[in-house]
């Protein structure tokens, strides 16, 4: 059971809520560009699962069967010590990121917003899973089932939702034991003080014990210390990883080719320099650059139609061939593109867009033309 996917129109309603209480207060906590980027990268992550999840699920069902040492029963306690587990592991998963730069490529993107709110939360990076699962194999050797391993880490990261929101400042004494939105605020902050800090999912005593854990005590600066200055959500995910490709052969050593990927993010090979702004100076202008209404009603109109098509997809999946659900997710690849290109204003996209409406038509002739034969 996929408890993200059964939560989507909880995770729809609360951000509705939150934009409505950020318009009534005139908080600014929400610009429309910003937020269509985020869904644009959360969608492009659930439909991404429809072909990579299966991969490090079925080595952790592989592990399970042929390594474990116990089986976890399926008490409280049993369901108790699973969530505390994942959670334990989340935190040397999530700590790795920060701290690996092959780890950080696949999660800059849940961190590339210059806002912080609840649309943040579905942002997310499409080959993160793919290369953290290995940090939670030993919950195979100890023997919680593929069942509960999925549904603990899914209501752990349903925890982590309600957290990317600045509407609730302290839990209190709370915050002690849990994460909270003012520690995960932290996390976000690309204030010197703030970076890789605050790792936890649900319990922030990790980051007690083992010396990551900051206070808020300033306002902070969200973002990734270059910005991703784009709201093309392909680009946004891929784009560390390409900057990493790029280091390691300008480099006149030729080990950096390898060295660069292994090493922690902000770390250049000798004679390398970047072209973004150095930890410490002055943040630059929030990515912000002026569209059209018309332009921008088109754009909004295009990603609801794309929307509807990605929810389509995926709510139907176990019941459409391989091949179906191939070209239907890039018909929604393409059309977030689009969407991104149109509040680029990239002028390539007069001719993508009209393109890229044709052959989806197209499809759905043909499908409809083979699903009556």
């Amino acid at each position: 059971m996929n408890v993200i996917l059964l939560s989507i129109p909880l995770f729809f309603v609360l951000i509705a809520v939150e934009v409505i209480a950020d318009w009534r207060l005139k908080r600014g906590y929400y610009r429309l560009n910003d937020t269509v980027n985020d869904l644009s990268m959360g969608i492009l992550y659930e439909v991404a699962k429809l072909f990579l999840a299966i991969i490090p699920l079925a080595i952790y069902a592989w592990i399970y069967r042929h390594a474990r040492v116990w089986t976890v029963p399926g008490t409280v306690w049993g369901w108790a010590l699973a969530f505390v587990l994942w959670d334990f592991f989340y935190y040397w998963s999530h700590r790795a990121m920060h701290e690996v730069n092959f780890l950080w490529a696949t999660h800059a993107p849940h961190h590339q917003s210059e806002e912080y709110n609840l649309s943040v939360a579905l942002r997310q990076g499409v080959f993160q899973p793919f290369f953290s699962c290995f940090f939670y194999w030993p919950m195979a050797v100890v023997g919680v089932p593929v069942e509960m391993y999925l549904l603990v880490a899914g209501l752990n990261l349903i925890y982590q939702f309600w957290i990317h929101t600045r509407f609730i400042r302290s839990l209190g004494p709370l915050e002690y034991v849990f994460n909270s939105p003012s520690h995960h605020r932290v996390h976000h902050g690309k204030n010197p003080r703030y970076l890789d800090r605050n790792h936890a999912g649900v319990f922030i005593v990790w980051d007690r014990l083992f010396g990551t854990f900051q206070r808020e005590d300033e306002e902070p600066v969200y973002g990734t210390v270059e910005p991703l200055a784009s709201w093309n959500p392909a680009w946004g995910q891929v784009k560390y990883a390409a900057w990493l490709a790029q280091a390691g052969w300008s480099s006149p050593d030729r080990l950096d080719l390898v060295r660069v990927w292994f090493k922690p993010p902000g770390w250049l090979p000798a004679g390398v320099t970047s072209e973004g702004p150095a930890i410490g100076d002055p943040f630059p202008p929030r990515y912000d650059p002026p569209v059209p209404r018309g332009v921008v009603v088109r754009a909004v109109a295009e990603f609801v139609v794309v929307l509807a098509l990605a929810l389509g997809l995926l709510l139907f999946a176990p019941k459409l061939t391989a091949l179906a659900q191939a070209v239907l997710s890039l018909h929604v690849f393409f059309g977030l593109v689009a969407v991104g290109a149109l509040l680029e204003q990239k002028p390539w996209v007069r001719w993508f867009d009209p393109l890229r409406a044709v052959l989806l038509i197209l499809t759905l002739a043909l499908g409809w033309a083979f699903a009556r034969s």
